[in-house]
């Protein structure tokens, strides 16, 4: 399990990008072993957690908009019981260099 992430330049004037964060496995899009997924943005997001989202075509994720790098942590609690916590920093060089 991982998490990964999709910015675009923020329809917002006051952030920088857009970004859907979501969860995914490697070779596979089933996540329906899933049964929660919390994120946590940090300060600036006033230290919340946030329940993700499944959308219609099946992304367990949140959308937020920012206008700096930050760090994600995530907690995945499966339908077995099972909590893994996960991280990912959330970088916008990628998007700027066309990566």
């Amino acid at each position: 399990m991982f998490i990964a992430h999709v910015l675009e330049p923020s329809k917002r004037p006051d952030e920088d990008f857009d970004i859907f964060i979501y969860l995914m496995r490697h070779e596979s899009d089933d996540l329906s072993d899933i049964r929660l997924a919390e994120f946590f943005l940090g300060k600036y997001w006033d230290n919340k957690v946030f329940p993700a989202v499944r959308q219609q075509n099946g992304f367990i994720g949140i959308a937020t908009a920012a206008y700096g790098t930050f760090l994600c942590v995530c907690k995945v609690t499966f339908h077995d019981g099972l909590e893994v916590p996960l991280h990912r920093y959330i970088d916008f060089e990628s998007k700027l260099q066309g990566a």
